[in-house]
């Protein structure tokens, strides 16, 4: 996969804590790039004098949410049906980032 571009961690696919060590590298880099980027964003907002600077944020309503990810008539309003879903939802990545955190 390097030769692709990857960067690639081994890990034994059986062994689920090095598998959750590998995931938790693989979102410390995915921060750490972003952390680079807003700072790069930054020093070019800070060298432009002669206009303000902003910084527009592409997004779409529910992003990663099921069932409800850029749907019509969902923005500010009760689930319903799919409450149980995305209340799972929340609760998986509320889990798994206090994982992330914790060590």
């Amino acid at each position: 996969m390097e030769s692709f571009g990857f960067h690639a961690i081994v890990v034994d696919g059986h062994d689920v804590e090095e598998l959750a060590k590998a995931f938790a590298e693989v979102l410390l880099y995915g921060i750490l790039f972003l952390l680079k980027l807003i700072i790069s964003l930054l020093f070019q907002a800070e060298n432009v004098k002669d206009k303000p600077s902003c910084i527009l944020a592409k997004t779409f309503k529910g992003h990663d949410y099921p069932k409800i990810e850029n749907e019509m008539n969902w923005h500010g309003k009760a689930l319903g049906d799919k409450s149980d879903e995305v209340v799972s939802h929340l609760r998986y990545w509320h889990h798994n980032l206090s994982l992330f955190f914790s060590h």
